[in-house]
């Protein structure tokens, strides 16, 4: 089945959800900060842009593997990968 690129469009609207302050990260704001996109394709591509997010963490468990090995082998040293959701301010 042949479904269309969206990949412009998510990263428009994860950047514009990074961007946005905490609490105002609706679509309209969102248009409002990038602004290449227009609010009905965010729309569209939230609602109606169906996706398989196990091919999702799939391939970011892939990159994330690949990109571990390299800095292993660059250094000689032991890799890990930290996440601290604690650095996320709290409203």
């Amino acid at each position: 089945m042949y479904r269309r690129d969206v990949s412009e469009i998510a990263f428009s609207y994860m950047t514009g959800l990074l961007q946005s302050e905490r609490g105002k990260e609706n679509m309209e704001r969102i248009e409002e900060e990038i602004g290449d996109l227009e609010y009905h394709q965010y729309q569209h591509f939230i609602s109606n842009s169906p996706w398989d997010h196990q091919s999702v963490l799939h391939q970011v468990g892939q990159d994330l593997n690949r990109l571990m090995r390299q800095e292993r082998d660059k250094t000689g040293l032991p890799t890990g990968l930290i996440i601290d959701e604690s650095a996320h301010l709290k409203l």
